[in-house]
């Protein structure tokens, strides 16, 4: 019964995080979940090299260059900082750019 009483009373005062805390619901990490604008910036900006290789690698029939423009589309939806996003995407581009001037 106490806990009952106090989410009314956060529910009476407009106290929201003292609400969300008294029922559990706690930060889900707000509008971002955790991205920050440096992460968006470098995954957005990795995801459409990750395209234009993609697109390249279908002209040229080329299997690793099709694979790596897929991983770079994808993987900035699981890395949300911005150092360790960089520097995947810039490891990535570099694996294209071997593929590239190889095959």
């Amino acid at each position: 019964m106490d806990d009952l009483k106090k989410i009314q009373d956060a529910a009476e005062s407009g106290d929201v995080s003292s609400l969300l805390d008294q029922m559990g619901g706690g930060d889900s990490g707000g509008l971002f979940s955790g991205f920050t604008f440096w992460g968006i910036f470098w995954g957005f900006a990795f995801s459409v090299f990750g395209w234009w290789i993609f697109k390249q690698g279908r002209k040229k029939m080329n299997p690793g260059l099709i694979g790596i423009g897929i991983a770079l589309m994808v993987y900035p939806y699981f890395v949300t900082s911005p150092w360790p996003c960089f520097l995947i995407g810039a490891g990535l581009c570099g694996a294209a750019r071997f593929i590239w001037d190889r095959y």
